[in-house]
C-alpha cells in the first residue's frame, strides 16, 4: 500500500506551545524562558522526526443502513459513521506517524529534565498534527484536480465514532506494520505520536473542517487553528494528560 515519506515539516514555537495546551502569546509575556526551552526542543528534536503516511483509497459502492459498502471485494465498513460520507465516491483511510525516535528521547530526558522532556513531547504532538494537515492538503489538492471535493477528516474518538470502534476499523483496513505502528489492547497506538483519520472524496462533500463536527464547536479556543486538520485520534498514554498540564502549571500566576 502507498506510503508517503517526502514530508518537510516546519514546526515553530507557537505550534509546540499550543500542542501543550498553552497560549504562546501569553507565554511570551509571562514566561519567556519556556519559549527558549521550546526552541531548544525544536533544534534538537526535529532531526528525530520520521514522518510517514500510509493510506488506502477505496471506491464506495453504496451507503445505507449505517454502513459504507466498498467496491473492493464488497467489503463493508460497519463501524464507519456513514452519515458523514453519504455523498462520497471514495474514501481514503489514513495513518500518520512520526516514528519512535523522538519518543525515546522524551523518555530519556524525562528522568533528568521533565520540563525539557515535555517540550520535546509537545514537538512530537505538533509534528504529527502538521503531518496530518499536510496529508489532508495533498489529498484535497488531488481531489480538486479531478473536479471533486474532499470532506473534513474524521478520526476515531471524534463525534459519532468511538475510539474502540474507529481504531479497530482503521487497523483492519490498513497494514499498519508497514510503517511500524501497532494498536495496543487499550486502543493506544505505538509509537504514541501516531494518528488515524478517514476522508471522503466526491462531488458534493460537506464544506468546513473537523471543528464543525465537534460538540465543543463555538466554545473551544483552539478550533480552526489549522484548517482541514484534526485534534483527536492521536495516541495518548494515561500519563500524557499530566504532561499536557505541566506547562500551564509552570507559568507564574497573573497579577
Amino acid at each position: 500500500m502507498p506510503v508517503l515519506r517526502d514530508w518537510d515539516l516546519r514546526i515553530d514555537v507557537n505550534q509546540v506551545m499550543r500542542s501543550q495546551g498553552a497560549d504562546p502569546f501569553i507565554l511570551r509575556a509571562r514566561s519567556p524562558e519556556l519559549l527558549a526551552i521550546a526552541q531548544r526542543a525544536i533544534a534538537e528534536g526535529s532531526g528525530l522526526l520520521e514522518p510517514q503516511l500510509l493510506f488506502r483509497r477505496m471506491r464506495v459502492a453504496s451507503v445505507s443502513h449505517g454502513r459504507v459498502k466498498l467496491e473492493a471485494g464488497g467489503e463493508q465498513c460497519r463501524r464507519l459513521p456513514a452519515q458523514h460520507f453519504a455523498s462520497a465516491q471514495e474514501i481514503i483511510v489514513i495513518l500518520c506517524t512520526i516514528g519512535g525516535g523522538l519518543e525515546a528521547r522524551v523518555a530519556e530526558a524525562m528522568r533528568i529534565d521533565p520540563v525539557y522532556a515535555m517540550a520535546l513531547d509537545g514537538l512530537g504532538s505538533a509534528g504529527v498534527q502538521a503531518l496530518a494537515t499536510a496529508g489532508c492538503q495533498r489529498f484535497e489538492l488531488e481531489a480538486r484536480e479531478r473536479g471533486l471535493e474532499m470532506s473534513a477528516p474524521l478520526s476515531p474518538g471524534g463525534p459519532d465514532w468511538p475510539v474502540e470502534q474507529g481504531q479497530r476499523e482503521v487497523f483492519r483496513l490498513l497494514p499498519a506494520d508497514e510503517i511500524g505502528v501497532r494498536l495496543m489492547p487499550s486502543w493506544v497506538m505505538r509509537p504514541r505520536k501516531s494518528l488515524t483519520m478517514v476522508v471522503g472524496v466526491g462531488t458534493r462533500m460537506r464544506d468546513g473542517g473537523a471543528c464543525d463536527y465537534c460538540s465543543m464547536h463555538g466554545t473551544c479556543r483552539y478550533q480552526d487553528l489549522s484548517p482541514k486538520t484534526i485534534t483527536f485520534g492521536m495516541s495518548m498514554s494515561p500519563s500524557d494528560s499530566g504532561r499536557q498540564g505541566l506547562i500551564t502549571s509552570l507559568m507564574p500566576a497573573q497579577v
